[in-house]
């Protein structure tokens, strides 16, 4: 009876699991999943230091118009997803508030990473120093969501807050000189890598935040993605005049710095050696790379966020944080290339950083 019994266990395994045909084209689109968000993972992050480098005048611009690219291109899926019936009733009766909450902590926490972006000289050091969002992700987790995590865990946040010291207490200590003057600006690089370090603040308690309130909503991510870019672009506006002084620009000033932003992004530009000597600004240097890093910067970005949602739908978490791990060596790696405009060979902090975080 024994040996019938597990015949006919095994028959049953053998009729419910799917057809070889049907688990390789999962695994095959797990793996295009996984490498294309390992691509535009990468793209994005080198490509938006490389548009600072053209639009170095112009942070406020290049952060409200990030957030505002979102919006014609997530409304026209929305609109006729609407019209047509797709949403559910829940979905739709989402209070704006939640989007508007949304959108204002990714709005703070989206301009700090642009001026910090800015006034880093180097890229490689940006990628480590945006790691500092695991350990304050574990916080918040924890005092909002009442989130558990094991000792391993914690540990792997402890080490990468100890990453992050060895890389920044030789700036606290040595000076900021060498920095300052391969292009960082005159706040100096211990100023602007706390500010990179305090945005993961707002960004981590949007997403926490996200998780709270839309914890029993089936939410589409687009439709998600396309109120909270809405609000965020709305607020990246007015959240530019408080922030301008921080950019060099005068608060007045800050309508006609928008403006001369979009000159420069379609590569007129504005700031020449006379006004450069009057101001203390950058000369502009706009054509042609503001608008191919930029347009590129764009593309990998909102590429990349797509990949996010793919590869929590047909891959896990797990995939996910391994994906986000390999963009630290290889953003390092890219960083590091001769033929890369604007790069900056590691430091040895920098190696010794990457080394304790990657352990």
């Amino acid at each position: 009876m024994a040996s019938a019994s597990n015949g006919t266990d095994k028959a049953t395994a053998l009729l419910r699991a799917p057809p070889p045909a049907e688990t390789a084209a999962k695994k095959r689109r797990l793996l295009l999943t996984f490498g294309g968000l390992l691509f535009a993972g990468l793209g994005n992050k080198l490509c938006i230091k490389l548009a600072t480098l053209p639009m170095y005048n112009y942070p406020l611009f290049l952060n409200a118009f990030s957030s505002f690219t979102y919006v014609p291109t997530s409304f026209a899926y929305i609109i006729p997803m609407a019209a047509a019936g797709r949403f559910t009733q829940r979905e739709l009766q989402i209070p704006q508030l939640v989007f508007a909450t949304i959108g204002a902590l990714d709005a703070l926490a989206g301009l700090m990473q642009l001026l910090a972006t800015t006034f880093i000289p180097s890229g490689s050091l940006l990628i480590l120093l945006q790691q500092s969002s695991i350990p304050i992700s574990m916080l918040l987790s924890r005092l909002v969501l009442r989130a558990d995590y094991t000792r391993a865990q914690v540990a792997g946040a402890a080490v990468v807050i100890a990453g992050i010291a060895v890389i920044l207490l030789p700036s606290l200590c040595v000076g900021d000189s060498a920095h300052d003057a391969a292009g960082g600006s005159s706040g100096g690089i211990a100023l602007w890598s706390a500010v990179l370090v305090c945005s993961c603040v707002p960004m981590c308690l949007s997403t926490v935040y996200k998780e709270r309130a839309l914890a029993a909503v089936d939410c589409d991510p687009v439709f998600l993605n396309g109120w909270v870019a809405l609000w965020q672009f709305a607020i990246s506006l007015p959240l530019s005049v408080p922030a301008a002084p921080l950019s060099g620009v005068a608060m007045r000033d800050v309508p006609s710095n928008l403006l001369d932003g979009w000159r420069c992004f379609v590569g007129v530009d504005t700031v020449g050696a006379t006004e450069a000597a009057r101001t203390g600004r950058h000369i502009d240097a706009c054509w042609p790379g503001s608008l191919v890093y930029t347009g590129l910067y764009l593309g990998f970005n909102q590429a990349f966020n797509i990949l996010i949602v793919l590869m929590l739908k047909f891959g896990s978490a797990n995939l996910l944080y391994l994906a986000m791990t390999l963009l630290v060596p290889l953003g390092n790696i890219a960083f590091a290339l001769p033929f890369v405009p604007g790069s900056m060979p590691p430091t040895r902090t920098n190696f010794a950083g990457l080394a304790v975080i990657m352990a």
